[in-house]
């Protein structure tokens, strides 16, 4: 289930946003995941490092991912 999926990875300290980049990967802010949008880019809980927070990683690693990836052209009504 992936609502089930999503707590569990939220509840680790784990980030999940959606996988289509926006128009500015580099800098647009990183939304919440839309339970719903199937479209989902969910990243492990990750621990400080000399010169980033776990946050920050996670969010640089999201930001990576984005860069790479193509937007997919799928809406899904309510979602």
């Amino acid at each position: 289930d992936v609502a089930a999926g999503i707590a569990i990875l939220l509840e680790a300290g784990g980030l999940v946003t959606t996988a289509n980049p926006p128009a500015n990967p580099e800098t647009d802010p990183i939304e919440e995941v839309r339970l719903g949008s199937r479209l989902y880019l969910a990243i492990r809980p990750a621990g400080p490092s000399a010169t980033e927070t776990g946050r920050q990683t996670q969010e640089r690693t999201v930001r990576e991912v984005w860069k790479r990836v193509r937007a997919l052209d799928y809406k899904r009504p309510g979602a």
